[in-house]
């Protein structure tokens, strides 16, 4: 008598999953889906710089630029308290075909 429901939570489960995979890639409700967005083109990914900077003070830093004049000014916040580094301008990115992802963290200590 236990073996079918075992069954049935194990089939409920893949069920559920089997849902859950097929709606994630669909845009919320109210959303518009970009241009080209759900065409199975792989999403190609270049690093244009990455450098650790120790002595740098700052936070986590999670951010998208979508046009040149957010990415100049996210560029200065990422030179600011220690950054100087980092090249006085930003790398060149195509914005009408692309966008920069910066992700940052606080410099690790060694000890």
């Amino acid at each position: 008598m236990r073996r079918p429901a075992t069954l049935f939570k194990l089939t409920s489960a893949a069920t559920l999953l089997a849902l859950a995979c097929a709606s994630a890639g669909a845009a919320p409700p109210g959303v518009k889906k970009p241009a080209g967005a759900g065409t199975g083109k792989p999403v190609t990914f270049t690093t244009v710089l990455q450098r650790s900077v120790p002595g740098q003070s700052g936070g986590e830093v999670r951010a998208v630029a979508r046009d040149a004049d957010t990415w100049t000014a996210l560029w200065a916040s990422l030179r600011q308290n220690g950054g100087d580094s980092l090249p006085p301008d930003p790398p060149a990115v195509n914005f009408p075909r692309e966008m920069a992802l910066v992700v940052a963290m606080p410099t690790q200590s060694c000890v």
